[in-house]
């Protein structure tokens, strides 16, 4: 899962968090 290969940086974490979302919603629409 892209959440946890994603760096333990909550700043990080939080600015990826959307993009995280559309990319799950990419590989599952895939």
């Amino acid at each position: 899962m892209l959440i946890e290969k994603l760096p333990p940086s909550d700043k990080t974490r939080f600015v990826d968090w959307r993009l995280d979302i559309l990319t799950n919603a990419i590989i599952i629409a895939g």
